[in-house]
């Protein structure tokens, strides 16, 4: 069973923290490639290296754990939304759940599942950026324009707390990294509401013990004031109402419109503070054993082959009527074997630095592109190579190579590749090869993807006398003008091209999916 996990990257999220034990726990019990859900680097994630640089060539499932804004529905795929805040607006399968009650909150059209409760297993040990005033300490943490919820939150606090100034309001108002001018101004609105609230419920103004933190979120900012409190106001999610409760702290959660103001008064907070909070226990078995029971029992009612098909009859009558044009080129550039050097690599592994999906290198050899990838640039990467001693040299060296050619990105899934590099690959190739293998670069690429083609220069005097031919395995040399026309006729927007300027001058085309391509 293949699964294809989707992960936000940023572990500021209680969801996120969550994501790494899952990768290990999951992957014990199914065919697990993980991928980020945009650009982002795994120095935080470097026990999970295999995990992200796993070649995936028929995933059934995508696992979608990640923001709503960067959900893109798989065609072939069934797509799972694992713990959503928001529903996304584009297509989805089922949605998983670790609460009834976002269920509710959410109200899905598809079909749901209700997992067992779980929770990071996170240590929280930074300090609360503000110091606790008074006995105890009740934590909110909201982004800074939810202004209705903020003034629930003001009221039912000062209705139970307004006159015990030993009982601490912590506020953390999250705001955009770009609006750090903003912080003085949401900090007077704070407090204009403050005042206004506590003067209509006669308070001493004097006496509220409020404090408040306005920033970016923050992981170690946010786990302080969980650490520091007693009690979690209106958490910003389920996961974070878990992540609460292991801790043993009580969670008291708000209604978001403004007529409820008050459901949540006095009796309520006082109660959810002086009652005994419930053991708390992260359901690992359980919630993993529904997770691989309903994959399981999905991989036998989905009629998968016939997802496959319609997305491949539509592909097939957009390309009707297409005329290909390329023999009236002829060659006039120039040969380079593969030289081995990593500085001869380096400069063109630049080209994938922080893309979204793995990159597959074409020819692999004996992995030193893949090893520029893994140890210099940390991005999931795999090879292709036709000849298994290759193969089996980069397998020594704990490198991701398959025995293959071009020709197996065939086999691939749409849009499931950050980048490919192929390097002197397609001089080994006939003309059909060649264009076969740029239009199902362009299909198996995500959006904003990258192919760069690295080729011999016919144009360089010594290779045109006698280089090119002096690999048996040569086939016919490819001019830029040609690839630049291949590249564009399969829909590429090329990006880059040129020639080196050391050694036979070889050539080099860069070719990027436009952002909008849904192929």
């Amino acid at each position: 069973m293949q699964v294809r996990y989707l992960i936000d990257p940023d572990l500021a999220r209680p969801q996120t923290r969550l994501a790494p034990p899952l990768i290990s726990a999951l992957s014990e019990r199914v065919t697990l490639k993980a991928e980020f859900t945009r650009k982002a680097e795994l120095a935080d994630w470097p026990e999970h290296y295999a995990d992200f640089s796993r070649p995936l060539f028929s995933a059934q499932f995508q696992l979608f754990h990640g923001q709503s804004k960067d959900y893109q529905p798989h065609p072939i795929q069934w797509n799972i939304l694992l713990d959503p805040e928001v529903l996304p607006a584009s297509s989805y399968d089922e949605v998983w759940f670790f609460s009834e009650r976002d269920r509710e909150r959410l109200s899905p059209t598809t079909p749901t599942q209700i997992l067992p409760p779980l929770a990071s297993p996170w240590p929280i040990t930074p300090q609360a950026p503000v110091p606790l005033e008074g006995e105890l300490m009740v934590f909110c943490a909201l982004a800074a324009n939810q202004s209705a919820e903020l003034r629930i939150v003001l009221k039912n606090f000062l209705s139970a707390f307004g006159q015990r100034p030993e009982v601490m309001l912590a506020l953390y108002l999250i705001i955009d990294e770009q609006a750090q001018t903003k912080v003085d101004m949401i900090e007077t609105e704070l407090i204009a509401a403050a005042t206004e609230i506590g003067e209509a419920l006669n308070l001493d103004l004097e006496t509220l013990n409020i404090g408040s933190w306005i920033a970016a979120f923050e992981k170690e900012a946010y786990l302080g004031f969980l650490k520091a409190s007693q009690l979690l106001l209106h958490p910003l999610n389920t996961q974070a109402a878990h992540e609460a409760l292991a801790e043993a702290k009580s969670v008291v959660y708000l209604e978001n419109a403004p007529q409820q103001v008050g459901i949540y008064a006095l009796d309520a907070l006082t109660q959810a503070l002086e009652a005994a909070v419930p053991e708390f226990e992260n359901h690992w078995d359980a919630a993993l054993e529904q997770m691989q029971a309903r994959l399981t029992t999905l991989s036998l009612e989905v009629d998968f082959e016939a997802r496959a098909a319609a997305v491949k009859q539509a592909a097939a009558e957009g390309q009707a009527g297409r005329k290909q044009k390329y023999s009236l080129f002829h060659s006039d550039y120039d040969a380079n074997e593969l030289q081995g050097r990593r500085n001869w690599h380096a400069r063109y592994a630049a080209y994938f630095k922080g893309c979204l999906g793995d990159v597959l290198d074409i020819g692999s050899g004996s992995g030193i592109f893949l090893e520029i990838m893994r140890d210099d640039l940390k991005q999931p990467a795999f090879g292709l190579d036709p000849d298994p001693d290759m193969v089996a040299v980069c397998d020594n060296l704990k490198l991701q190579s398959l025995l293959g050619d071009e020709r197996r990105l065939s086999e691939m899934q749409d849009n499931s590749l950050g980048g490919i590099h192929a390097s002197h690959v397609i001089e080994h190739v006939d003309g059909d090869r060649a264009i076969a293998m740029v239009e199902n670069a362009l299909r198996v690429l995500r959006p904003g993807g990258k192919l760069l083609v690295r080729t011999p220069n016919w144009r360089n005097q010594t290779v045109r006398h006698e280089g090119f031919w002096l690999d048996i395995t040569h086939i016919r040399p490819y001019p830029l003008p040609l690839l630049e026309q291949v590249f564009q006729d399969s829909g590429f927007e090329i990006v880059d091209k040129g020639f080196e300027e050391f050694g036979w001058n070889d050539t080099y085309i860069v070719g990027q999916k436009p952002e909008g391509d849904p192929s």
